[in-house]
């Protein structure tokens, strides 16, 4: 059901099932935690479900994606959302400094920094 209300890009149910599914399979997702996780971060507000996604992505960062500046940037994303900017901008800095300045990536670390919105 999650990946296909993703696909019809309905943002309710997707929200609803990622997190009823990743409350406990972030551990054994069958789906790239990263990639299922980027919808949440454009298109879900709910802070329940933005920790979830937290939680799972925390979990593909120390286990998976360490060195993947996506992972990093989705993670921060996600912190950012969640009101927690500091720990938000050191994981921005993180995704910056692995894809070497990736341009998109410093944006949205200046956007972070600046305090603006970037996901509603």
């Amino acid at each position: 059901m999650m990946a296909y209300a993703n696909d019809k890009k309905d943002w309710a149910n997707f929200g609803k099932y990622y997190g009823l599914y990743y409350k406990t399979a972030y551990s054994r997702s069958k789906f790239h935690i990263n990639n299922i996780s980027w919808p949440i971060v454009e298109n879900i507000s709910d802070p329940e479900i933005l920790e979830v996604a937290a939680h799972a992505m925390r979990y593909n960062l120390d286990n998976y994606d360490k060195n993947e500046p996506d992972a990093h940037d989705t993670y921060a994303n996600l912190l950012y959302k969640l009101g927690q900017k500091e720990e938000a901008i050191k994981w921005e800095q993180k995704a910056a400094l692995l894809s070497n300045n990736r341009k998109e990536i410093v944006e949205t670390l200046d956007k972070m920094k600046r305090g603006e919105v970037i996901y509603k």
